[in-house]
C-alpha cells in the first residue's frame, strides 16, 4: 500500500527505495541506506536530500553527521498540500501559456485539434476533459444540448450512468451548465430549456443513439450513446465560434 501510495505522489522508482528503506530501518546517515539499497552514496544523498527538501524525510545532525528519517504523516500531508497549491497556481497559468503558443505558432491553430473517447469509461473522460476545459479557459459556465426522444427512451440506459459525477463535479468547482434540450418522438422537434438546479440526469437516455453536445471557450465535444458509447472532442477557435452561434440561435428558440 506504501509502495502504490508513493508512486502516486510522483515519487521515482529511488526515491520510493530510500523511503521504503528509511520507514524499516529508521534514522540512518546517507552511507547505510546506500548499502541497504544497492545505491552508491553520492546518488543515494543526493536523491535524500530531494526528498528532506520536499518534506518528505526529516534531516538531523548527530556529532557533525546528517542522518535521515521519515517524516510524521502530517507532514507527508502538508507536502502534498503545497504541492497541489503549486498545481492550483500553475493551472492558472494555462490561459496565458496557450495564448503565447498560439502566437508562436503562427497560424498552426487553424487545423483543429481532435480527440476520441471510446467506451462508458471514456466517456466519463471526456466530461472531466470538459471541467479541465472550463478551468484552463477561465470559462465559469458550459454550454450543453441533450436530446430526448420517446425513441431513445425505450433504452435501458440513462444519463445517470455517464454524467451524475459531471454535475456533481461542475457544482463543487463552481462551473454552471446551461441546458437545452432536444425533444420529440421518433425525431427531434422541440427545444426546452432546462435549469442547472432542476435537471435530473435519470429522467434523460444514454442508448439508442441519444447525444450530447458540450461547448466551451474554444472546445466542442459531443457523445453519442450506442452499444458502445463514442465522444469526439474539437478544439480551434474558428469552429468552436460556429458552434457558439449555433447555440445563440437555438436559445432564441426554446420554450
Amino acid at each position: 500500500m506504501l509502495k502504490v501510495f508513493l508512486e502516486k505522489i510522483g515519487l521515482s522508482d529511488q526515491e520510493i527505495s530510500l523511503y521504503m528503506a528509511l520507514s524499516e530501518l529508521g534514522v540512518q546517515p546517507a552511507s547505510a541506506i546506500a548499502r541497504f539499497t544497492g545505491m552508491d552514496r553520492i546518488n543515494a544523498y543526493k536523491h535524500l536530500k530531494k526528498l528532506a527538501a520536499q518534506g518528505y524525510l526529516v534531516v538531523y545532525v548527530k556529532s557533525g553527521a546528517q542522518f535521515f528519517g521519515v517524516a510524521p504523516a502530517e507532514s507527508l500531508a502538508s507536502a502534498i498540500q503545497k504541492k497541489k497549491m503549486e498545481c492550483d497556481a500553475l493551472l492558472k497559468e494555462i490561459p496565458a501559456v496557450e495564448k503565447h503558443l498560439s502566437v508562436l505558432g503562427h497560424g498552426q491553430q487553424t487545423v483543429p485539434r481532435l480527440e476520441v473517447f471510446e467506451g462508458p469509461a471514456g466517456i466519463r473522460r471526456l466530461l472531466k476533459d470538459v471541467l479541465f476545459e472550463a478551468r484552463s479557459q477561465g470559462i465559469p459556465q458550459v454550454r450543453m444540448l441533450t436530446s430526448n426522444t420517446f425513441e431513445q427512451k425505450l433504452g435501458q440506459a440513462t444519463l445517470e450512468e455517464f454524467i451524475g459525477e459531471f454535475f456533481a463535479d461542475a457544482k463543487e468547482r463552481g462551473v454552471s451548465v446551461d441546458i437545452i434540450e432536444a425533444s420529440g418522438t421518433l425525431l427531434l422537434e422541440r427545444l426546452r430549456h432546462i435549469p442547472f438546479a432542476k435537471f435530473d440526469p435519470k429522467l434523460f437516455p444514454a442508448s439508442r443513439g441519444a447525444a450530447n453536445v458540450f461547448l466551451i471557450g474554444s472546445a466542442f465535444y459531443v457523445a453519442s450513446y450506442q452499444d458502445v458509447p463514442i465522444g469526439l472532442k474539437v478544439k480551434q477557435e474558428a469552429m468552436s465560434q460556429v458552434f457558439h452561434f449555433f447555440f445563440d440561435v437555438l436559445g432564441k428558440n426554446v420554450e
